[in-house]
């Protein structure tokens, strides 16, 4: 029998790791041929056709305010946000999914989840010698950041705001 735990995904952005509990993340892709950006967004690093729909592809460690790291295997996560659609973060590697016991979780005091903007991080998790930091993904980009990304996608498509409505 398997030990109760949740399932993650080890992330590498900006040389920084982080988990993910898999359920969150649609697919992993190798890093693919992306149109560029169609608008100058810091953290968009391009559009990922998929399934003839272009997704925007977003620099995760960019997002989360750190350093870009010149030296990478990019791998692409894509999630499906209910509210947006299909999203792509752009990171260094993925390992797992490893099952992490519920006593290896801790989830963050309210105080500290108050205290980001946006409550990205809502556990550590211990991991081999190491407390890594759970993100939810949902909340690593702004409504209004997602929204702005919706509509350079469908700019790109060839779309307008009323196709997306009458949609």
């Amino acid at each position: 029998m398997e030990p109760e735990g949740v399932r993650f995904l080890l992330l590498r952005a900006s040389e920084r790791w982080f988990a993910v509990e898999v359920g969150q993340v649609e697919t992993l892709r190798r890093r693919e041929t992306l149109h560029p950006p169609p608008v100058d967004i810091p953290y968009l690093v391009g559009l990922l056709p998929l399934d003839g729909t272009p997704i925007p592809v977003v620099d995760l460690g960019t997002c989360l305010g750190l350093s870009p790291t010149p030296n990478r295997r990019d791998r692409l996560i894509v999630v499906s946000r209910l509210d947006a659609g299909l999203l792509a973060f752009l990171v260094q590697e993925v390992r797992g999914p490893v099952l992490i016991p519920w006593a290896q979780v801790r989830s963050l005091p309210p105080l500290l989840r108050r205290a980001q903007r946006r409550p990205v991080v809502w556990a550590l998790v211990a991991y081999r010698e190491d407390w890594i930091p759970a993100l939810d993904l949902a909340c690593v980009l702004s409504p209004t950041e997602v929204e702005t990304l919706r509509g350079s996608a469908r700019f790109t498509k060839g779309g307008s705001d009323d196709d997306a409505i009458a949609a």
